[in-house]
C-alpha cells in the first residue's frame, strides 16, 4: 500500500490536478487508486465530475468512527473514468475540517485499501486539520508555480515538512519565469517534473476518459515523469513504465 500526499502552495497552483493526473495514470495494478479529497478548504471533484457527495469523505468518516480502522476506503468512492476511485469532500470548508479531525483513523483506513492512495490535502500546514494525512504518506509532492511569490511559500511549507519522515519532491506547473533548476537551487529540494501548464485540459480533465486523445495532451503526457519519480520514492515493488496506454498514444 502507498499513500501519496498532495500539497500546494497558496493560490492555485494545480493541486487537484496533479493529484488527479497521479492517481489516474500511477501503474495498473489489481486494485485501482484511490484519489482522495482532504482538503479543508473543501472539496470541488464531486461536482467536476458530475457524482454525488455521498458516499464519499463524510461516510467513510463516520464508518472509521464506528468500526475502527479496518474500513475499506474504497467502498465510500465512485469510479472516474480515468480509472481511480474518487473519495469526494463536502463542498464545506467546515464539515470537511470537522470530518479530518479523524485524520488519524482515515490514514489507516487508506493503508486497508491494499492499493495506492492519493491524497489532495490542500494547502497543508502544520496547523490544516489534513497535516496528520501528510506526514504518514510515503511520499509528499509540494505543487507549485515557478513564481517568486509561490516558491517562497513552498520554502515555508518546505521547512515544516523537513522535520517529517516522508521524502518530499516538487512538481512544478509550467516553466516560467524561473526554470526548474533554478526553483530546485532555491528550495534545496529536486524538481520531479514540470507539469504543462494547460488550463484548458486540466479543466475537463475530471470528466475525460484515459483513451488516446486525452493521453497525447501535454498536461497529461508531462506528468507521466512525476508518476516514475514518485513511483521510485515511494518504493514500490515493481519499477514503474510508462502507461501502457501513453505507449499506445504515441504511435
Amino acid at each position: 500500500m502507498t499513500v501519496i500526499a498532495v500539497v500546494g502552495t497558496k493560490g492555485a497552483p494545480g493541486t487537484t490536478t496533479v493529484a488527479l493526473l497521479l492517481a489516474a495514470l500511477w501503474p495498473a495494478a489489481s486494485t485501482p487508486s484511490l484519489l482522495v479529497e482532504a482538503d479543508p478548504d473543501g472539496g470541488s471533484l464531486a461536482a467536476r465530475t458530475g457524482t454525488p457527495v455521498s458516499p464519499g469523505l463524510a461516510s467513510l468518516a463516520a464508518a472509521t468512527r464506528h468500526s475502527g480502522e479496518r474500513v475499506r476506503a474504497s467502498d465510500h468512492g465512485h469510479p472516474l473514468l480515468l480509472g481511480p476511485i474518487l473519495i469526494p469532500a463536502p463542498p464545506s470548508a467546515e464539515q470537511t475540517t470537522a470530518m479530518l479531525g479523524r485524520a488519524g483513523h482515515l490514514s489507516q483506513s487508506l493503508r486497508v485499501h491494499g492499493g495506492t492512495a492519493v491524497v489532495d490535502c490542500g494547502r497543508a500546514s502544520p496547523a490544516s486539520a489534513a497535516w496528520t494525512l501528510v506526514v504518514s504518506a510515503d511520499v509528499v509532492v509540494l505543487v507549485t508555480r515557478p513564481r517568486l511569490d509561490h516558491v517562497q511559500h513552498a520554502s515555508w511549507q518546505l521547512g515544516a515538512l523537513r522535520g517529517e519522515r516522508s521524502p518530499v519532491v516538487i512538481a512544478l506547473v509550467g516553466s516560467r519565469p524561473y526554470p526548474a533548476s533554478e526553483v530546485a537551487a532555491a528550495l534545496d529540494t529536486p524538481v520531479a517534473a514540470v507539469i504543462a501548464d494547460d488550463a484548458p485540459t486540466a479543466e475537463h480533465l475530471p470528466r475525460l476518459a484515459l483513451d488516446r486523445t486525452t493521453l497525447r495532451t501535454p498536461l497529461v503526457r508531462s506528468a507521466q515523469t512525476l508518476v516514475v519519480a514518485v513511483h521510485r520514492l515511494a518504493g514500490a515493488d515493481t519499477e514503474p513504465s510508462t502507461h501502457p496506454s501513453v505507449e499506445g498514444a504515441g504511435r
